[in-house]
């Protein structure tokens, strides 16, 4: 049985598929746990871990609760070779709801709650896009697409959601060096040394050219670096600030993830924000308006999908920047004309485009790199042992310095 494809059909139902196993609780088989099926003959052959080539699950994880789902998933995966294939589809609520409130789907409860004909005919939990790929991604897999169905079930329904992922072979490492990488940057006259030696340790260890730009403008300097690049005919571009810290590590990361997750058109390390202490990333509601409130929960996966991101060190599929209408990088002033509240800067206007064109960006909550910064660093009071006391420059200049190193505090105790 090792040496066979195994590809398994799960709440097959009445549309059984040639070259599958078809699995269904009204033939005796269980989709949960997936330990053995009976075949044509009766006979029970086990189902092991890494033995199974495919798994089609068409609008079957619905039926179970969804405190189980995700358990249910990584159990499936579990049962796939490295390397085979889970087709998952499921009803999409977002399209239910949509096409509920237009008025042109009747008896939404159907799709929502299942036909309920008989005691396992109920649905238990809803699904949309952006929840069931994080699911897929949290249970392990790679390179998540959609896909069609080849008959006519439930999974060609216009209100089907169909997600399929890879199981990952782990022996495979990704290196850049390998795939055609290039970086671009924009730097001022006067660099930072600290980045200067990440750069070299980058095209030292994973072999990608850069070519830093300069110019008045940073825009234009990177706009045209891009253009460059893509011309050259590299597939893959490397975004770098210049008061960026990294490590070739974090590169090939990046990398792998890129490749791994074809839905990605972009991906960002994550980075705080200059003299702040969040990351710099952005998440909008489905009207639009920026999230002010993000359960930490979502940041519990490799990769969380956001609406604005940074160049500090991000990678890009190429073919994204023709979708993107040019300019790429514009200012926008505020309503008012002028440069104050409510303007959007050259690098938010552009990550507004990405996501107008249909591109994707991520962010890896693994890949955390450092942003270099002045700071102003204070010996602390006698009695903590001088231990230091750093402040940024901003709140400095602002009249924020530690209060035992205030010229008035010294006058008041001699």
């Amino acid at each position: 049985m090792c040496n066979e494809t195994i590809r398994l059909n799960l709440g097959s139902g009445n549309k059984p598929l040639d070259g599958y196993v078809n699995i269904d609780a009204r033939n005796g088989n269980s989709v949960y746990p997936l330990c053995e099926y009976k075949d044509i003959e009766g006979n029970a052959i086990e189902i092991s871990k890494d033995s199974v080539d495919e798994i089609r699950a068409s609008h079957i994880l619905e039926h179970f609760s969804h405190y189980e789902t995700l358990d249910i998933l990584k159990h499936w995966i579990s049962r796939l070779k490295p390397g085979g294939v889970i087709k998952i589809a499921v009803p999409d609520f977002q399209k239910i709801a949509k096409a509920y409130f237009e008025g042109s789907l009747n008896r939404a409860e159907l799709y929502i709650m299942g036909g309920q004909t008989d005691g396992k005919d109920y649905h238990k939990a809803i699904f949309d896009e952006d929840g069931l790929r994080k699911m897929m991604i949290e249970a392990g897999l790679i390179g998540i697409q959609t896909w069609q169905s080849e008959i006519d079930d439930c999974a060609s329904l216009p209100i089907s959601l169909n997600l399929m992922g890879t199981k990952p072979v782990n022996q495979v490492s990704i290196e850049p060096v390998k795939l055609k990488i290039a970086a671009v940057m924009s730097v001022p006259r006067l660099s930072i040394t600290n980045n200067v030696a990440c750069m070299f340790r980058t095209i030292a260890e994973c072999g990608i050219p850069c070519s830093p730009g300069q110019g008045v403008f940073w825009h234009h300097s990177l706009t045209r670096q891009i253009e460059d690049r893509i011309a050259d005919g590299f597939d893959y571009i490397l975004a770098i600030d210049f008061d960026s810290w990294f490590l070739p590590g974090h590169v090939k990361r990046l990398t792998e993830l890129i490749v791994q997750n074809q839905q990605a058109d972009a991906i960002c390390a994550v980075q705080c924000e200059r003299e702040g202490s969040l990351p710099i990333m952005g998440m909008r509601d489905e009207k639009g308006e920026p999230l002010r409130s993000i359960p930490r929960k979502i940041f519990e996966t490799a990769l969380t999908p956001i609406q604005i991101g940074h160049f500090g060190l991000t990678i890009f599929r190429a073919e994204c920047f023709s979708k993107i209408p040019k300019p790429w990088f514009r200012d926008e002033p505020d309503p008012n004309g002028s440069w104050r509240e409510g303007r959007k800067d050259a690098d938010v206007a552009f990550w507004y485009k990405f996501g107008q064109a249909g591109c994707r960006l991520y962010m890896a909550n693994e890949v955390s790199i450092g942003h270099l910064q002045e700071i102003c660093t204070f010996a602390g009071p006698a009695g903590d042992n001088w231990r230091p006391v750093h402040v940024y420059l901003r709140d400095l200049n602002a009249g924020c310095m530690p209060e035992h190193c205030k010229p008035e505090y010294r006058i008041k105790n001699i």
